[in-house]
């Protein structure tokens, strides 16, 4: 069967992090605030509550996780109250999927970040991308590839705190976000 793509994708990339025993929650510093929720909770709790299965009936499992954990996606309320323009920041629930569906860039940053855990990506990176394979949509999904979820499982690699306690990491310089029309 031949299944066609929609934007003439070539490929379909799962980006999955399988939410399991060995994933965690974060539950730190947020700005000021001081996070207190699951502090000394590892992030994923699993157990079943019955099994009728072999009387005919079923298995129900119970999971008990943070909504940080895992492949998901954070609204732009999780972050912002107001966008630059004014307008209140939305919630998940007002998304609607087809703004989950877009033409789509990697930007590999990899070898950047394996020298600088700290690696912010920059607008030197998007014209670098966008001379080799032209120019990036309005609207498009700009995915940063770090190659961070290698760590996924392994908190302390994860996490990668120095010795005040906090916390190194990829990300995106603030002021690229907000002046580019990407998601």
């Amino acid at each position: 069967m031949d299944t066609k793509l929609p934007f003439g994708a070539k490929s379909i990339v799962d980006c999955t992090q399988m939410v399991n025993e060995k994933s965690f929650s974060y539950g730190g510093v947020f700005g000021a605030y001081v996070c207190p929720f699951l502090r000394n909770f590892e992030g994923f709790r699993g157990s079943i509550a019955f099994d009728a299965r072999e009387e005919g009936g079923a298995r129900k499992d119970l999971y008990m996780t943070g909504c940080d954990v895992g492949t998901h996606i954070d609204s732009p309320s999780h972050f912002f109250t107001k966008y630059p323009n004014g307008k209140p920041a939305r919630c998940i629930h007002q998304l609607k999927p087809s703004e989950l569906i877009a033409k789509g860039s990697v930007i590999d940053v990899t070898k950047k970040v394996e020298e600088n855990n700290d690696y912010l990506l920059t607008t030197q990176d998007i014209l670098d991308f966008e001379a080799k394979y032209g120019k990036i949509k309005d609207n498009s999904i700009v995915i940063m590839k770090t190659g961070w979820g290698g760590r996924f499982e392994e908190r302390k690699c994860y996490e990668n705190k120095c010795s005040k306690g906090l916390m190194h990491f990829p990300g995106w310089e603030l002021s690229l976000i907000l002046k580019h029309d990407m998601a």
